[in-house]
């Protein structure tokens, strides 16, 4: 420990500087601009708990708090009884295909949330438009059971591989000894099995709750917080107070509602972790029964879990006009096939190359950084075992239950004011908020490394530079393909840090390039002139008088809580009133955009008339 400590810049300090970056110094920042009414961070001033006061009385916030809680909930009891009874079920002995079964299960996992959300929603509308039931941007409950339903189809795989190490490592002795005792399989589960797997457990249950709790990316894609935002997240929720929300004071409260946020998350992560931190021939027959009905299970729903993918891919084949809510699950025929059409307009107009380039540059640079840095840095963590070191430790654990939200708005404005917004200065953010991960999967891997190999090493005449890299890092090469994945997978798929961070008129990755078919953000002097017109009429109407109660009721029927609440705020605010023109911002999507445009019409007739 003594001979590493002069070590420290090399090993602690690239890792720290990038953390500091790309975490500590705008978490401190956001909380600070918590208590900030402000537009840049520079002209923040401070204006107590009001940002507080006005985040816990916004309705939506409420509504998008008890919506997340019901969706992580039910979401995690689901993910974990499902995974696990798959992966007890898959280490069965004498099973075939396990696998090509484990393999089909995991391959979700491997798609980004943007375009998890863009497969779901062609397939959930296309059911509901086949039933007669409204589509899915104006059912809140097909939109709940959605999200349900894709985060299932993600998540279930990667814990089933968690709970499959968990159940191989249990000692074949104690399962022996419990059959000897006359112990039936299921008892045998509850009593051994179980108990034994509780550290297996906590993991799997500390990752679904927080993903639950921080999930955005699939709620942008698949609802976008449609109908109304009676489906948006709180992460998606608090995006849309910080860039969505016209007047001076949202983003001061979209701030706040962040903190807010990383309390609750940090809070129900610590409680859970606590909870479940404390914790002959006939039979030969019997078991072939099982294993050939559990291979023809595992078949059909293997073929079940992969049918979304083969039935995107088979729509990439079709003409644009054959695809649509009744169609999408139509088989190829001569009138829709496209050929290669469809792929070579992506390659060829959409950019598709360009963005693939800079994905790869910044996922091959990003995770060979983390590799690197965060290995050295966790070793010497571990080794020094200081109090500064142990200090940076708790630090790298803590972050990594911080919802991104939390620090979105300073970490984009900070990578502007440094010029770390290009595809190559990226990866320094990268490195530097994903090093709570990597650091602390390094760390629990270096605590079993017998500390006499290194030893023998530095008698030998090894400087601390070759211990690591000739002793340590050939035994640490298990978590580095572990850690590698999980980096791999987070940075490749990431859409909101480089949609947030990059200069978009110059460097898109693949996530941000994909434009799906999704609720997004219009102003009403977008759409035709009269509508314009509208705006300048109600702008004139509620500067001039206070609307009646008449005028009131037909801006509530438009299907905008956001903008109804805008409206309601700006009466209140007359400081907020000086801007030339106020963007009323709405939500809409191409399917039910006849149904809003109608209201519209309603609404400017009563004005005009």
């Amino acid at each position: 420990g003594k001979a590493l400590k002069r070590w420290w810049p090399l090993f602690m300090l690239p890792t720290c500087l990038a953390f500091m970056i790309g975490f500590v110094i705008p978490f401190i920042q956001g909380f600070y601009l918590s208590f900030c009414q402000f537009i840049t961070i520079n002209n923040a001033h401070f204006v107590g708990i009001e940002n507080y006061v006005r985040a816990l009385s916004d309705p939506q916030f409420s509504t998008s708090f008890f919506f997340t809680v019901a969706f992580a909930f039910l979401s995690t009891v689901l993910i974990n009884v499902i995974a696990l009874a798959i992966a007890q079920a898959l280490t069965r002995k004498a099973l075939k295909g396990t696998n090509i079964f484990r393999t089909i299960f995991f391959m979700p996992n491997l798609i980004g949330g943007i375009v998890l959300g863009y497969i779901w929603q062609i397939l959930i509308n296309c059911l509901l438009s086949n039933v007669g039931a409204q589509l899915i941007a104006l059912n809140s409950a097909a939109g709940f059971w959605g999200l349900i339903i894709l985060t299932l189809w993600q998540q279930v795989g990667y814990m089933m591989i968690i709970y499959i190490a968990g159940l191989q490592s249990i000692p074949s002795d104690y399962i022996e000894a419990a059959k000897v005792d006359g112990a039936t399989a299921w008892q045998t589960f509850w009593k051994v099995k179980i108990p034994n797997l509780m550290p297996t457990i906590t993991i799997c249950l500390f990752l679904s709750i927080t993903n639950g709790f921080k999930l955005f990316d699939q709620n942008l894609a698949l609802t976008g917080g449609a109908p109304a935002h009676s489906t948006e997240m709180l992460a998606l929720n608090i995006y849309n107070t910080f860039y969505s929300r016209a007047g001076i004071a949202w983003q001061g409260i979209g701030q706040a509602k962040a903190v807010i946020f990383c309390i609750l998350v940090v809070a129900i992560s610590m409680i859970q972790l606590k909870a479940t931190g404390q914790g002959g021939a006939a039979v030969m027959k019997r078991d072939k029964a099982i294993n050939r009905a559990l291979s023809i299970f595992f078949t059909i729903l293997s073929l079940a879990w992969i049918y979304p993918v083969f039935m995107i891919a088979l729509n990439s084949f079709k003409k644009a006009t054959a695809i649509s809510t009744t169609t999408a699950f139509d088989l190829l025929t001569p009138e829709t096939f496209n050929g290669l059409a469809n792929y070579v307009h992506a390659l060829n107009e959409q950019g598709f190359a360009s963005a693939f380039m800079y994905s790869l540059i910044i996922t091959v640079t990003s995770v060979v950084l983390i590799l690197v840095c965060c290995s050295m840095c966790a070793w010497y963590v571990v080794r020094v075992n200081s109090k500064i070191s142990n200090f940076f430790y708790y630090l790298f654990v803590f972050s990594m239950v911080v919802p991104f939200q939390m620090l979105m708005f300073t970490l984009s404005n900070l990578a502007d004011r440094i010029g770390f917004n290009t595809p190559f200065n990226i990866c320094f953010i990268y490195l530097g908020f994903g090093a709570g991960l990597a650091v602390f999967m390094f760390a629990g891997f270096v605590k079993n490394i017998p500390l006499e190999i290194e030893e023998a090493a530095m008698i030998d005449g090894c400087n601390p530079v070759q211990v690591f890299f000739k002793i340590v890092l050939p035994i640490m090469k298990p978590t580095y393909l572990s850690v590698g994945i999980l980096e791999t997978m987070w940075v490749w798929n990431d859409y909101l840090l480089p949609y947030l961070t990059l200069d978009s008129t110059k460097y898109k990755t693949i996530p941000i390039l994909i434009d799906v078919p999704r609720p997004f953000k219009k102003t009403l002097s977008g759409y035709k002139e009269q509508e314009k017109n509208l705006l300048d009429l109600i702008y004139q109407k509620y500067l001039g008088s206070p609307l009646n109660a008449k005028e009131k009721q037909l801006l509530k029927e438009i299907d905008d809580d956001m903008l109804w609440f805008d409206l309601t705020h700006l009466l209140n605010e007359p400081q907020e009133r000086e801007a030339p023109e106020i963007h009323i911002t709405i939500d809409y999507t191409v399917r039910a955009f006849e149904e809003t445009e109608k209201k519209y019409l309603e609404l400017y007739s009563f004005f005009t008339h």
